[in-house]
C-alpha cells in the first residue's frame, strides 16, 4: 500500500479536525488516458506508528514509529527497512506543511521502485487528504510531481524527489505520479 504519514507526537494539524496517517498502494502508470483507470482507497490509521507499521508490513513496529517526531527520524526509521514494506516500497511521504511540517499525512508505496522505466500513479488521494498536502519527498529511485485534479490532469509541479512547496499548489493536490 502507498502511504501517507507522520505528525509531530501522531497528530497531523490537518485542518479538518482529526487525526490521520494514511497509506496507499500506487499503480502502475499507463501511458494510454483512455485506458481504465485504477484508483486505489487509501488506509487512514488515528496514529502514526499505525500507519508506518501498515505501510512498512510490520518491518517497523508500531511502538518504534510512535516517537518519531521529525521527518529525519522517519526517513531513518524507513531506510532502516532497506526501503522495504512487506511486498512493496514506500516510493513518497507527504506533508501538510511547507518544508516537512506539520506531520506525515500521506505515505506512497508500491510494489518496486522507479528503476528501469517504472512508473506509478495515485490517481486520487482520498479525501482523507485531498486538498491538504504542500510538501513531500520520493524514496526508491523515484521523483513526484504533484497534479491538481485526479488522473493526473490540471496543473502540475515537478519531477521532483524533495520538495519543501508546491507552491501555488500547496493543499491543492488530488493526484500524483513517479519516475525515475
Amino acid at each position: 500500500m502507498s502511504t501517507v504519514f507522520f505528525a509531530t507526537n501522531a497528530v497531523a494539524d490537518t485542518g479538518k479536525d482529526q487525526v490521520r496517517h494514511c497509506v496507499v498502494e500506487a499503480t502502475p502508470a499507463t501511458a494510454d488516458k483512455a485506458a481504465p483507470q485504477v484508483t486505489n482507497t487509501p488506509v487512514c490509521f488515528d496514529s502514526i506508528g499505525a500507519g508506518v507499521a501498515h505501510a512498512t508490513g510490520g518491518a517497523v513496529s508500531a511502538k518504534a514509529a510512535a516517537g518519531v517526531d521529525s521527518p529525519d527520524e522517519l526517513a531513518a526509521l524507513i531506510d532502516s527497512t532497506g526501503g522495504k514494506a512487506a511486498d512493496s516500497v514506500v516510493i513518497g511521504i507527504f506533508y501538510d506543511s511547507n518544508n516537512f511540517g506539520g506531520g506525515a499525512i500521506y505515505t506512497v508505496t508500491a510494489a518496486g521502485d522507479c528503476s528501469g522505466g517504472q512508473s506509478w500513479v495515485v490517481n486520487n488521494v482520498g479525501d482523507a487528504v485531498n486538498d491538504d498536502i504542500a510538501s513531500g519527498k520520493s524514496y526508491s529511485l523515484c521523483s513526484h510531481t504533484v497534479w491538481e485534479h485526479a488522473f493526473q490532469y490540471g496543473a502540475s509541479y515537478g519531477p521532483r524527489i524533495t520538495s519543501e512547496s508546491y507552491g501555488v499548489l500547496d493543499e491543492e493536490i488530488t493526484s500524483l505520479s513517479f519516475a525515475n
